[in-house]
């Protein structure tokens, strides 16, 4: 019924009607309970039981932090059109036509999203890096590689969701773009980035904020690191936390 429902109206009436309390609610629980019955029911997969229930779970709770956003007034209303149009309708919703067409061709479901390192390079140096990254480290993904995955995994099979880790994201350079150009080239996808946060100024977060396409959101990973310069990091240790703009 949801699906029918989201497909069937404008991404305007949508926004109109997630404005409004009730109905928000009552779109989160039949969202939830579409959830519960794709992957714990359904299971066409066949995975574990328990695997598809911690599936269900984080998806589960990746739409009530959207609701909590919405009703709080934390999006802006550009961004909260995209959040319907592409996270909601795109990755929770999904489009039955490239995900059925990809299934009939390999014989198994497309994944949820991908997740792009598109540098090593980072301002920091933290203990315990995952990637180990830091200014020495200018392994780099090219741009037109970069773009050519987001621009497939659309056109394959209607993947609307990428996670970009680091390094550091913000310091992506490549064939003269950089992640803002990347970002830019495709508003019809969403974007979860990690970044540390030191890069972002005012006027940087004004700019992202203008963008009438996509939002973005970031969650901050900052540690106890220090700058290649020496000294402490500039950012909080030990802080973690959503932006969305």
């Amino acid at each position: 019924m949801l699906t029918r429902l989201w497909r069937g109206l404008s991404t305007e009436l949508l926004d109109a009607a997630l404005r409004t309390k009730p109905l928000r609610r009552w779109a989160l629980e039949q969202g939830e309970r579409q959830l519960f019955q794709k992957y714990v029911v359904e299971n066409r997969e066949g995975l574990p039981a328990k695997a598809q229930e911690m599936r269900c779970r984080a998806l589960v709770n990746l739409l009530r932090s959207v609701e909590r956003a919405l009703a709080d007034g934390r999006v802006a209303p550009q961004a909260r059109r995209s959040i319907i149009k592409e996270f909601i309708g795109g990755l929770l919703i999904g489009q039955a036509e490239p995900t059925q067409g990809f299934q009939e061709r390999h014989g198994f479901d497309p994944p949820a999203f991908l997740t792009v390192s598109p540098t090593k390079r980072c301002n920091l140096r933290c203990k315990g890096c995952y990637a180990s990254s830091s200014s020495a480290d200018s392994a780099t993904l090219e741009y037109s590689v970069f773009d050519r995955i987001l621009k497939e995994k659309r056109e394959a099979w209607g993947s609307h969701f990428t996670v970009i880790p680091g390094g550091e994201p913000l310091m992506y350079r490549s064939e003269g773009k950089d992640l803002y150009d990347v970002l830019e080239a495709n508003p019809e996808q969403y974007f979860m980035m990690y970044t540390n946060g030191t890069l972002i100024d005012r006027e940087a977060a004004a700019g992202w904020r203008s963008w009438a396409t996509s939002p973005r959101l970031f969650r901050w990973k900052a540690g106890s690191g220090k700058p290649m310069s020496g000294g402490e990091a500039g950012c909080t240790p030990g802080f973690s936390g959503p932006w969305t703009i």
